[in-house]
């Protein structure tokens, strides 16, 4: 992800905002050019190893535990199994 995304991004732009001064490194005309639109494609990479392993287990294991709750509550309190973090001693 940095290699790929924010290191050529970031450059690139320094790069403009020494030339041309900030407004123009946050202007249309300097984003819409050929070679921003392009290291801003090559974010997929990064973006997507993110996601994969990052994003979608977080997901997962909040969907269980939600799942987890529900099951929690239809069985009612009188439950043999105790509550995640409770303190029976």
């Amino acid at each position: 992800m940095i290699l790929l995304s924010l290191l050529p991004g970031g450059v690139l732009r320094l790069w403009d905002v020494l030339e041309n001064g900030y407004w123009h490194a946050r202007s249309l005309s300097y984003t819409a050019t050929p070679l921003a639109r392009h290291v801003e494609w090559l974010r997929i990479w990064g973006d997507s190893i993110f996601i994969l392993f990052g994003v979608v287990p977080l997901v997962i294991g909040l969907l269980l535990a939600y799942r987890d709750l529900w099951r929690r509550q239809a069985l009612g309190a009188d439950s043999t199994r105790p509550a995640i973090g409770s303190h029976t001693p």
